[in-house]
């Protein structure tokens, strides 16, 4: 499999408000994705919150994670290293303050969580086997962590274009 971090070596690298575009996208598909794998685990559920049909839990949980790790590889995966940068460039440029500081470590864990996510995309498992299903589950918290805080990323990267 191609790495799909990694854009082709003689292609432009995107804009910043297109780096932006790709993190909102994958922002608001991981949005739809939470709202349906809600709505699936309320069914599996008793009145008083009890899962009672155990495998169609753990069939909501599976498929929400698949469709995080397809959202990640579509929208973000191409260029989440450009859009890193891109919000580090700008970081570089603004005068100190305490917040940077955050906005750093926020930004750490976002390239901790791709790197993560990116060994992952190289090394697939066995479509449909239950390690693939294991190694999207253990790409959940990454992949949160990307919809929670990419908007950081993305809002410094469009301060470099705009």
């Amino acid at each position: 499999m191609t790495p799909a971090s990694s854009p082709a070596p003689d292609g432009p690298l995107p804009t910043a408000p297109a780096l932006a575009n790709g993190a909102r996208d994958f922002r608001l598909r991981m949005a739809v994705i939470d709202s349906e794998t809600e709505a699936a685990l309320d069914m599996t559920r008793d009145r008083y919150g009890r899962t009672v049909h155990a495998g169609a839990a753990a069939a909501a949980r599976a498929h929400r994670d698949k469709a995080a790790v397809e959202a990640y590889a579509t929208h973000l995966a191409p260029h989440a290293e450009a859009l890193l940068d891109a919000a580090r460039l700008v970081l570089d440029e603004l005068p100190p303050a305490r917040h940077l500081i955050g906005w750093r470590a926020v930004l750490d864990g976002l390239a901790a969580s791709a790197a993560e996510i990116r060994r992952a995309l190289d090394r697939p498992a066995a479509p449909g086997s239950q390690a693939e299903r294991t190694q999207h589950a253990a790409l959940w918290p990454h992949l949160t962590a990307w919809a929670d805080h990419s908007s950081i990323a993305s809002n410094l990267a469009d301060q470099r274009d705009g």
